[in-house]
């Protein structure tokens, strides 16, 4: 919990690029969480190499010689991401050099989140480093290990954020595969994804179903008034602990329709249908931008980039699509790498930017 617990406070920097809340909210609990991580390697780190001893999140309890509590995917990220945000935020703020070199270190000790195929040619994700795969496909009966495989590849992409989401190479396309071929193509066994936060993932993948699907699980969790109600699966009541949580679903879920940022790649309309019409107004973005566009099936996208921040801007292209940036009227110099478009901004400047079908 303790890396969990700080990464609103990273999103708000990485949104905002606020270096007074950096210094004094941010930084502070980034550097006491890296530090309490380093310590616990310092601890228990031995010639193994396993990160141990944990438990995963709501995963199995205590194993004898910590067989199951070696590895769990949980700690592999939340401890990468402590690490890194620790060094990140350091750099920024030029301090704690002697910090950084011994979170340097510790962050080379945690290992990659695994991840195996099975004898069907499907991905399969290790929640813990001796989870193994089972050698026949009979585990598609099981309806926990198909839960936790989707969970446990959906956390990875939200709010793990280990991953984009949306990459074509690396492990994204094999926690699509998993996502795709465990519960996914069969609604009425999909208990994993009545959770409100697993819309989220399936956006952030762009998985073919994903806009259906998030849209039928906003719908379908509404009172007659119109806020939302908890999940049915949970048994809790409208006024329990989880209701505040679930009525972002419309909100967090919408708005990952129409625009991502994560990574810092700024993806405009990334599940929205392509035959809908569509437009958003004063969207932060990642990177320090704020963003007002709009979508029309026969024209194409235009958006409004605000620059709050004055750094870099990347705009992940469509296939097929020119684009034309300008700023008070005058051409911006851009670059096109890997997909992507790319320009540099100043500060509380805005770029007007026009995508076409070629």
């Amino acid at each position: 919990m303790t890396g969990w617990h700080g990464q609103p406070l990273w999103w708000r920097w990485e949104y905002l690029r606020d270096k007074n809340f950096l210094t004094k909210k941010a930084y502070p609990y980034f550097k006491e969480a890296a530090c309490f991580y380093w310590r616990y390697l310092q601890k228990h780190l031995d010639e193994s190499g396993d990160l141990y001893p944990s438990l995963n999140l709501e995963g199995p309890p205590w194993t004898k010689n910590f067989e199951h509590n070696r590895d769990c995917i949980i700690d592999l990220i939340l401890f990468h991401n402590t690490f890194k945000y620790a060094l990140e935020a350091s750099r920024i703020l030029n301090t704690d050099k002697t910090w950084r070199k011994k979170w340097g270190w510790a962050l080379s000790m945690i290992r990659p989140v695994k991840t195996g195929r099975l004898p069907d040619g499907h991905w399969w994700i290790y929640a813990d480093k001796n989870d193994f795969p089972p050698k026949d496909t009979s585990w598609r009966n099981n309806e926990n290990t198909r839960y936790s495989q989707a969970v446990f590849s959906a956390w990875t992409v939200f709010p793990g954020e280990y991953v984009n989401g949306d990459e074509n190479e690396g492990l994204a396309p094999c926690l699509r595969d998993i996502m795709k071929h465990t519960q996914w193509h069969t609604m009425n066994m999909m208990t994993w994804i009545h959770h409100w936060w697993c819309a989220i993932p399936a956006l952030r993948m762009q998985l073919p179903e994903a806009f259906d699907i998030a849209r039928k699980i906003i719908l379908r969790e509404r009172f007659p008034a119109g806020h939302a109600k908890t999940t049915h699966w949970i048994h809790l009541q409208p006024d329990a602990w989880r209701a505040p949580e679930d009525n972002y679903l419309g909100v967090v879920a919408t708005t990952e329709m129409l625009l991502q940022s994560q990574g810092g790649i700024i993806r405009l309309f990334p599940c929205w249908p392509k035959s809908k019409k569509a437009s958003f107004y004063g969207f932060p973005a990642r990177g320090g931008f704020i963003i007002s566009a709009s979508f029309d099936p026969q024209k194409g996208i235009s958006a409004e980039i605000k620059s709050i921040a004055g750094e870099k801007c990347r705009v992940k292209l469509p296939h097929g699509t020119n684009a034309v940036v300008n700023c008070a009227k005058h051409k911006t110099k851009v670059l096109l790498e890997n997909q992507m478009l790319v320009f540099n901004t100043l500060r509380d400047k805005v770029y007007k930017i026009i995508l076409e079908q070629q």
